[in-house]
């Protein structure tokens, strides 16, 4: 849903550093603010709208007219339901800045969008940063289900892709899953851009095998997409033959999935303080997530910036992960015996870890980094109708 409007004064532009381009970045995701961060920090003038900030009574509506099961199915009616996405639209095209002074509008996202124009009648450029567009069907391992907003959510995300100067994607997973759901969009208006960590960035703290202890972390908010019960049968395998190993679970199971932790496996549940978070990570050895089902992974890209060799699934972006950096390995997350070698493996051989350590904290910098991302952002909206943007790439 769209609000086409004419800027005028929407906000002041005193304060203003020259010669930066203006953008205004909405977002409904704390997550997506680490991007917000790291435009700003490359010289990008932001003006940060929080793209959710609507009245009760839509949501009570946008609730009641997306009432559906599983819960996550709920969840994506409720953000592409027409109640929803017309209020934040609104609210979202009131905080925009003066239109003289606004380069580009970033979205957080991909649920809805904003059309505004120029007293010249020149259109400002939006982009989207997403995980993953909308499906015609469900995907491998994807636990939700698929009711009729499935394709009213598809051609809403048509409408917004189509006026887009760019879909930025976090994976290139979510690249050709996106041009392959909108084969009518430009396949150069699609590009992969990356992702960084979100609760934990170790990537300025020293690294040593020293620090290590024989630990095997997974962090998880969802039981059966992170495959829980697959970490348990490696924790199961592995300390058989090593009893000294540690595996960690730490997070909560939103999805309330029937999976019971095993028990070869020390369950933290929710941890809120950072430090102990950074700890765990800090002195993890391999970070192993046998997902069924993930669209990018932040925590693939904290394990890296501790130097962590990640083990992973070999669906969505995670992938990726340890193909690029060359440290690590992905798997089918029900070859329990694979993953339980490829697990060895890394605590047995210190040679190999240091190298993969290495390679791990190395393309984390490199790619992984909200740095990195802002990065690429630039350079794509510079080539997308944001002239201003190059220098900053």
């Amino acid at each position: 849903m769209s609000d086409a409007r004419l800027l005028r004064g929407a906000m002041p532009t005193s304060g203003r550093v020259a010669g930066a381009p203006r953008i205004a970045y909405v977002s409904i995701d704390s997550r997506m603010n680490f991007l917000r961060d790291a435009l700003a920090a490359r010289g990008c003038d932001v003006v940060a709208i929080e793209g959710d900030d609507i009245d009760r009574l839509t949501r009570l509506v946008g609730a009641g007219v997306s009432l559906a099961t599983p819960r996550m199915e709920w969840w994506i009616r409720y953000q592409m339901s027409w109640p929803v996405r017309w209020r934040r639209a609104k609210v979202a095209a009131r905080r925009l800045p003066d239109a003289d002074a606004l380069d580009a509008i970033v979205f957080g996202g991909s649920w809805y969008t904003v059309d505004a124009y120029r007293p010249d009648g020149t259109r400002i450029p939006t982009f989207h940063y997403i995980d993953q567009s909308m499906s015609r069907t469900p995907l491998p391992g994807e636990q939700r289900g698929h009711g009729p907003f499935g394709r009213p959510g598809l051609r809403a995300q048509r409408a917004m892709y189509a006026r887009a100067g760019r879909v930025l994607t976090m994976s290139e997973w979510a690249r050709d899953h996106t041009r392959s759901e909108h084969v009518t969009l430009p396949a150069d208006r699609v590009e992969a851009v990356g992702w960084g960590p979100c609760a934990v960035d170790l990537s300025n703290e020293p690294v040593s095998l020293a620090a290590k202890q024989p630990l095997v972390l997974l962090v998880a908010m969802d039981f059966y997409r992170k495959g829980v019960d697959y970490f348990s049968a490696v924790a199961k395998l592995v300390r058989a033959e090593r009893p000294q190993v540690r595996f960690v679970l730490v997070g909560a199971d939103q999805s309330r999935s029937a999976i019971r932790v095993g028990d070869d496996v020390e369950y933290l549940g929710l941890v809120r303080d950072t430090q102990v978070l950074r700890s765990l990570f800090a002195h993890a050895r391999v970070f192993l997530m046998p997902h069924r089902y993930d669209r990018a992974g932040h925590v693939l890209a904290e394990a890296m910036s501790a130097g962590t060799p990640v083990v992973t699934g070999i669906q969505g972006g995670p992938p990726e992960v340890p193909r690029r950096s060359r440290a690590g390995a992905a798997l089918p997350p029900d070859d329990v015996l694979a993953l339980a070698a490829a697990v060895g493996h890394l605590l047995d051989d210190d040679v190999r870890w240091s190298a993969q350590s290495a390679n791990a904290r190395a393309c984390q910098a490199e790619y992984y980094s909200w740095d990195a991302v802002a990065r690429r952002v630039c350079r794509s909206m510079a080539t997308g109708g944001v002239p201003s943007m190059a220098a900053l790439g």
